[in-house]
């Protein structure tokens, strides 16, 4: 979400620490692929040829995708769980729905929670915009893979 503001120091020290900036690459941990793609307002664009390589590799696919937004134009590739945040949640909630959230706008579609059995989006931690959150506790999500769908 924030690479666009890392310098060439902090990408060091993140290289050091064995930290992998996943911009439309993968890597591999305990037989899980994890495929990044960073947001369309640093690169201007989806990389669609990054997505399909990616779908195509074998084994247990995890896309991390900053935007939920996204997800419509995602969902299509054979990806099995793609990992969100952005919109915090709805920043403000009301009777459980997001009221608004950043790239979606008033009643987002995908504010917080499980989606399709395989989009998990989460309210995370920090409040960093203009509008304060609202019926919206910060939170840290677990997922565990097993069976037919990720649980929260």
């Amino acid at each position: 979400n924030h690479e666009l503001y890392l310098t060439e120091d902090d990408k060091a020290v993140l290289k050091d620490a064995n930290v992998a900036l996943l911009n439309n690459s993968t890597v591999e941990i305990n037989n899980f692929l994890f495929g990044g793609i960073p947001s369309k307002q640093i690169t201007g664009k989806i990389d669609t040829e990054f997505l399909a390589s990616f779908s195509e590799l074998p084994g247990y696919k995890v896309l991390l995708c900053h935007h939920p937004e996204y997800y419509d134009k995602l969902r299509s590739y054979p990806i099995n769980l793609f990992l969100s945040g952005h919109c915090h949640g709805g920043q403000i909630r009301i009777c459980n729905h997001g009221l608004f959230a950043p790239g979606q706008g008033l009643l987002p579609r995908y504010h917080h929670g499980v989606y399709d059995g395989r989009l998990v989006v989460s309210s995370g931690c920090a409040n960093t915009a203009s509008i304060p959150r609202f019926g919206n506790e910060p939170e840290v999500v677990v997922v565990r893979v097993g069976g037919s769908q990720p649980t929260q």
